[in-house]
Order: C-alpha cells, then structure tokens, then sequence
C-alpha cells in the first residue's frame, strides 16, 4: 500500500452518499427516506452514540431533499448543481452544519441563521440547516427555534446530539425523532467486509471477527481498519496484527491489570488502569471480556470454545497463567474456583449505569479488597500482619502477655475448701472474692464508686427489713430517673455481728443528682443522717462531691468493712491476705454470722460479669491475676474508658459490616464481607489482658497457687 494512499481519511472517502449506500440502521433509514419525500418541512431530531451516523445521516438526507431533479421514486438524480457538490464533498450554501458547541449556540447566531431560511435557495431544491451538538443550544436560542417552527418555516431543520432528553421539553415534542444505534456485530463485519473489498485489502475471518469487536461507532471501525491496513505490508490483515495493533490497551493491558490484581499489586494495578486509553465503558467491557476468556477457556472441567472475538483476545499461555492464580485466590477462601469466579463475573455484571473515571476506579478498589480482604486496612483478621506482628511482639516481652490459659485457678476458687476457721465465724475466701470482683466491675463496667452506706442495728430481723429498705429505695431510683440509669443502686449488702447484735449495712452507689431525692426518702423511712445522729439505730451516709482522688479510697474503704470479717490465718505468697486487703489485725474480728453474709445487686453479680464476657468484655481482676499491689490504684477508671473506647469501635465496624452487606448486591461481595465479619468477631474474643487500652495494665504474675 502506498504511502500517499495510507494518508487518505478513508471514513471521508467512503462515506455514503445515498440511503442504499447506508451500511446497517435499517429502521431509521426508511424513516428518513419517508420524510424526505414529503413536501411539508419539518424538524428532525437524530439521537445516537458518537460515530453512529448521525453527520453522515444529515449530509445523505440533505442530499436527497435538495436535488432539483429527483427522480420519481424520490431519488437525488446525481447530476444537479447540488448533487455534483456533495459528490465533491462540497455542500451548496443552501445546507449548513452548525456547531452549537460553540458560538453557534447563542440567540444571536440562531436569529441569523433563521432569517436566511426564509429566503428561497438559489443552488438547491429547498434550504437544510443541521444543528449539531444541539445539547448546546442556549435556552433563548431554543426560544427563537421554537417560534420559527411555529410560525411555518419552509425549511428543513435537523438537530442532532447523543440523548434526546438533553433538548427542552418543547422543542422535543415538535420534532421527528430518529434514534441510531451502534452496529450490531453483523453490521460491523459487513460493513469492514465492504471497505476491505474496495481497497483490495485481505482480512482473515478471525481478524474480521476482532475488528468488529474493536469498536461501537462506524467511525470508529474504519480507522481502525486503515489502521492494521498501514501495517500489513501487503500481507493478510491477522488476529495476532489486530490484538498488537488495536487491542494492545484491550488485551495486553487488561491481562497487566488481571495480573496485577491476582499478584495482589494494588497500586500497579492503578497505575495500569490510569495508563489505558480507553473510555470508562470500554474498559469495564474490557475486563469482563478478560475475564470471561478465562473462565470459559482455562477455569473448569471442560474449557468452552468462545465464538467469536472475545476468545481470541486473550494469549493462551497468559490465560492459563492468570486462571492458576484465581484457584490460589479460591483456595485460599476455601471455595471451589468455579464458584469463587462465578462471584467475581456477577460482581463485575452489576455497575452503574454511567460509569466514569471515578466510578471505574472505585471498582478497581473495592474489587482488590473484596479479593483479598484479609489485607483490608483496619482490620486485623487472624494470620494477618498487624495480628502476626502484635503476637511477635508479646512472644517477646512475657510480663506484658497473658497466660490465663496456663493458669491453674487459685485455691481460694474451689467450691471444696472450707474457711481456716469454719465458715460460721470467719469470711472465707471465696467470698472475699466474689465482693472484690463486684466492686470492681461496678468501677470498669459503670464508671462509678460506692459513695453511700445504709446502716440498721438494734433491730428485730434487722437483713430482712434493710434488704426491703434497699430494695424500695431501688425503686424510687427508678422512678425519678425514668429507667435512664444502666444500674440505678448497684450495691452489697451484708451483715456482721455487733455488741448490740447482728449489724445489717448496704453500701452502694447513688447518682449526685438523686442523692437529695434519697435523702428525703430514707428520712421519710426513718432513717437519720449520720452526722445528724450518731446514735441513730437507722442511719445513712452519703459522700456528695469528693474529689476524684478521694473516690477510690471512699469506695474501698466501705468495702473493707465487710472484710474486717476476713480470716487472719489466709495467706497469699507468703503474705497475710488481711494485709493485701489493708485490713490492720486489730480491725479484724469474727463478726460474721452464719448462713447467708452477703448479697450483691445482679447489675454487678456474677450475671451481670457473666454477660459482659459473653459479649466478650470480661472485666479485668486485680485478685484473680495476683497483682495484689495494683488492688486499690484505681486504674479501674482508666478501664472504665478503654471498655467505651472498645465497645463502641466494635459497634461502629460491625455497623458498618452490616451495612457492607445490605448494600452488597453480588455474592462475591456478599461472602467477602461476611467473612471480615467473622474474621473480626474472631478477633474480639480475646482473653481481657489482650484488649485495646491506652493505659499500662500490670505485668502478668504467676497465680495464686496455694494459700496459707
């Protein structure tokens, strides 16, 4: 092929100049052909996709109606002035092509244009004004149009754009519209068969194949033709020139990114997807086309043969390299690969009707995280490097790790053993215990301190009227607080003998702003202040505003009254439990009475602990890890804090998990979220040690493996 030849526009060259020169658009074409032999003007509106014909159409239509001498079945002669000029691809000055993109848009050009169609033409039958790109119409333009149609205007008007909607409502209603469509795979091969066959090129089936697929326009089609023409040397245009040629971005370049999503490359993957010149839309039916070669040809039991282009775009040896990658992926999702790549087709089948730059690319992502979504950013999902990193790192400093699980339980939580004692004079120790650990978790799991004391002596039956005392006073909590209080008296009521008989006290904790409330209350209940009345046989105390420093020792403080009880003879490593508790011997004294000592409120009893743990938020124990010197440091706040902290980041992930997965509407996305949903509730169910926390717990300490 000569130079000089390769260099001519072959779509300028072979464009019709006739309906039956027209390759495909068959219905719109009889259209046309229908209006044109009318003698009543009238606007055209040509709706279609870029290089679907819209331009051709006009000039072939313009032809027609203008030809001063057509023949009786409406024909253009071919002879007349005007028919000589389109053959030259000269219009007469009777057809004009208007670009409201531009300045032909504005009110002022259109009045201008108007007032020449109504003059007669002098070169043509009838005067034809096309307004191309007619979306660019300004609204007074549009006006000026709207009242020449009216008003009977002798000429042919033609508006042409991509979406009829693009045109105001009025000015659409008054139009003939004519919507073309891309070519259809049959019209694409004819029409190349046709340009091949008039420049002697030599096309093979499977590159004539390829080269329909390489485009959606007419324009499109031809150039890619002379493009693979320029290159053959003379020789015969093949598939392997085509994919080179034409599909370097389509297929070399989709394989890159399938590569480098397999490889789990995120970032070459966007760099791939950035350096492909294509337009969004092609290039998601680019890499659906990838991707179903290589389900059909390499991924099952029996490869299907792919008719058509889309089996040929895809080199053999990449395909089979890209299908061994997907079944590592599947395995390691432990799916069966045809079922894995089932999804990852339906997640790619379903994306937004207008599908752009950005949109494209938000696929990309959220396609990379949904295949490998263990490497999610976030989300530290078993086996994965944050969790192998923090593991290391607790395998190497052994007094920050847990070990719980190696841990025997301490003696003193054996049902079996029996006080030093007996257990009808002195607490034994797991009662110590379970009053510690309800203390405790009042701190961590409610923020608050036990800052009031309810005391009755001297009184017949003086547990069961205190239990009742408590329990109305609960009540009225309630009421004045609307149920708004998690645990509106947490307390521990206990008993102890005096030298006036059995002691009943309750300590507990009253919110600051109902303590006027439960002044007035216990008063009306025959209660008295104990600054009030010392020798008050019912009494209350209440501390209204200490300082936050004063707290824990105030809340301890009442608890060790109830430990004052406690065995002399228990020891722990060697030391004398009542000295851990901070009970000096001199306060100690066997003033328990037997059966039934104490009680604690189910917001802070085993219950309400077993609850937390079953929603993986086990409170923290001091007595239970043996860090006996961190008993009473108040750190318990700090926990408080951490326990909101992580309670409410694992509402938000799974919140948002859950919203993930009503808005997945693809099983691919579907099952990858539902397995970051369990990789992260996995993650939760550590021992309390391993939780999230900004302040330094205690260094893990052996248990408490015998006592004294």
């Amino acid at each position: 092929m000569s130079t000089g030849r390769a260099l001519e526009n072959w779509a300028t060259k072979h464009r019709p100049l006739t309906f039956d020169e027209v390759c495909g658009q068959a219905d719109s074409v009889a259209f046309l052909k229908t209006l044109a032999a009318s003698s009543m003007p009238q606007p055209i509106l040509l709706e279609g996709p870029s290089g679907s014909g819209k331009t051709t159409l006009s000039r072939v239509f313009a032809r027609q109606v203008q030809c001063t001498s057509r023949a009786k079945d409406g024909e253009p002669c071919g002879t007349c002035s005007s028919c000589s000029a389109f053959r030259t691809g000269q219009e007469p000055r009777e057809f004009e092509i208007i670009d409201c993109g531009q300045s032909g848009g504005s009110k002022e050009y259109v009045l201008e244009v108007i007032g020449d169609l109504y003059y007669a033409a002098q070169e043509a039958a009838v005067r034809v004004v096309h307004f191309d790109e007619a979306q660019g119409l300004s609204r007074p333009a549009v006006d000026a149009l709207l009242k020449s149609i009216e008003s009977g205007n002798p000429s042919w008007i033609l508006f042409s754009l991509i979406a009829a909607d693009q045109l105001p409502v009025a000015l659409l209603d008054r139009c003939q519209v004519v919507s073309l469509k891309p070519p259809t795979d049959e019209e694409a091969q004819n029409y190349l068969r046709s340009i091949a066959q008039r420049e002697s090129v030599s096309v093979t089936t499977d590159a004539l194949a390829l080269l329909a697929a390489s485009g959606t326009s007419y324009r499109r089609l031809i150039r890619n033709l002379q493009h693979v023409a320029t290159r053959c040397s003379g020789a015969s245009v093949t598939p392997e020139l085509v994919r080179d040629v034409i599909f370097s971005e389509r297929s070399g370049k989709i394989a890159n990114y399938l590569e480098a999503l397999v490889a789990g490359d995120r970032q070459r993957q966007f760099d791939i997807i950035a350096g492909i010149e294509l337009q969004p839309a092609e290039m998601l039916d680019a890499i659906r086309e990838g991707l179903l070669a290589v389900r059909m040809l390499h991924i099952g039991d029996q490869p299907i043969k792919l008719r058509g282009p889309m089996g040929l775009l895809l080199e053999v040896e990449r395909g089979r390299r890209l299908a061994e990658g997907f079944r590592a992926l599947a395995e390691k999702r432990n799916q069966h690969v045809v079922a894995f790549f089932d999804e990852v087709l339906e997640f790619w089948a379903y994306m937004p009707l207008n599908v752009t730059d950005a949109s494209l690319r938000i696929q990309v992502l959220r396609f990379h995280d949904l295949i490998h979504y263990r490497d999610l950013v976030g989300f530290a999902a078993p086996g994965s490097p944050a969790v192998v990193t923090r593991v290391s790192e607790a395998a190497s400093a052994p007094k920050y790790r847990s070990t719980r699980g190696r841990r025997q339980a301490p003696a003193w939580r054996s049902s079996n053993l029996q006080a030093a004692s007996g257990r009808g004079t002195w607490l034994d120790r797991s009662q110590v215990a379970e009053s510690y650990e309800a203390a405790t978790f009042l701190i961590q799991e409610h923020g608050v301190t036990f800052n009031m004391r309810l005391t009755m002596q001297r009184v017949d039956n003086a547990p069961d009227k205190l239990a009742s005392v408590t329990k109305g006073l609960r009540e009225a909590i309630k009421r004045w607080s609307r149920g708004s209080l998690a645990a509106p008296l947490p307390y521990l009521v206990y008993q102890r003998r005096g030298d006036a008989g059995v002691v009943a006290r309750m300590v507990g904790h009253l919110p600051r702003e109902g303590m006027e409330l439960a002044s007035k209350w216990l008063t009306k209940q025959g209660f008295a202040a104990r600054d009030q009345s010392a020798e008050k046989d019912c009494c209350f105390e209440l501390w209204r505003q200490p300082q936050k420093s004063r707290l824990i020792d105030i809340h301890w403080s009442l608890v060790r009254d109830f430990w004052s009880g406690v065995s002399p003879d228990l020891q722990v490593h060697d030391r004398h439990l009542c000295a851990v508790l901070g009970i000096a011997p001199k306060q100690l004294s066997p003033n328990a009475v037997a059966g039934r000592r104490f009680e604690v409120s189910r917001d802070i009893g085993p219950g309400a602990r077993a609850a937390a743990a079953d929603r993986q938020m086990q409170h923290l124990s001091a007595f239970a890890d043996g860090a006996w010197d961190w008993l009473f440091e108040g750190w318990e706040f700090d926990e408080h804090q951490a326990r909101k902290a992580e309670e409410q980041r694992r509402r938000e992930t799974l919140a948002r998990l859950d919203r993930r997965l009503q808005e997945a509407v693809d099983p691919l996305a579907q099952s990858a979220v539902r397995q970051l949903k369990e990789d992260f509730e996995q993650e939760c169910r550590v021992p309390p040690r391993d939780r999230r926390r900004q302040w330094i717990l205690w260094p893990d300490v052996s248990s408490l493996s015998e006592w004294g």
